[in-house]
């Protein structure tokens, strides 16, 4: 409360020095990520198309769907590429999240577009992992330590990691590494707590 810790406790082992994976939510710190790199003039915005940073995509085929891809689709999941992902204990059909491996972003590049972008929405954790290319294209550095230069470092989170893939790219889609106090984290508590001291 205004900017203070008035309640907590830890269970099964956990404590409040251990890092937790975020898993999706780590996409909504992406969302933000993409946010200032437009603020900055970095990303043009949202309408800026997925194949200027991907070699593996002809931005000058019209006859590829993928050449119409967003930036804005991927942060909505609706870049029409081929996927399937449904993580309920019933579901017996393939699970692309799954197979992708390791570098989800190039299972992700190599899959065709099945729909028009922006026409049909489906659950992919796939499609965020093409903004960490961006991001980096971007940036000229990965997604992590853009992060750890506009956003972590400013709030106060030096230790913050994000999982990489074998290439060392962020997986902008899941893994960021967090305590829950670090999780919790707003820019306005160390503004707080240092009024606070200073009176």
């Amino acid at each position: 409360r205004h900017g203070y810790v008035v309640g907590e406790t830890y269970a099964s082992g956990f404590s409040a020095d251990m890092r937790h994976e975020s898993y999706s939510m780590a996409k909504s710190v992406t969302s933000a990520l993409v946010g200032i790199a437009i603020d900055q003039k970095l990303l043009s915005g949202l309408d800026e198309r997925v194949c200027k940073y991907y070699s593996e995509w002809n931005c000058d085929d019209a006859s590829d769907k993928r050449s119409r891809i967003t930036l804005r689709h991927t942060m909505n999941i609706e870049t029409g590429l081929e996927w399937q992902e449904d993580w309920r204990v019933e579901y017996s059909g393939p699970n692309h999240a799954i197979l992708a491996g390791p570098d989800m972003r190039d299972y992700v590049l190599a899959k065709p577009g099945v729909d028009e972008p922006g026409t049909k929405q489906r659950y992919s954790t796939g499609d965020p992992s093409l903004i960490s290319g961006m991001l980096q294209g971007a940036t000229g550095m990965t997604a992590l330590a853009f992060a750890q230069k506009v956003l972590f470092g400013p709030i106060g989170l030096p230790g913050v990691t994000w999982n990489a893939d074998s290439k060392g790219r962020t997986t902008t889609y899941a893994g960021l590494q967090a305590t829950a106090r670090e999780f919790a984290k707003r820019s306005e508590e160390r503004r707080v707590g240092k009024e606070c001291r200073s009176r």
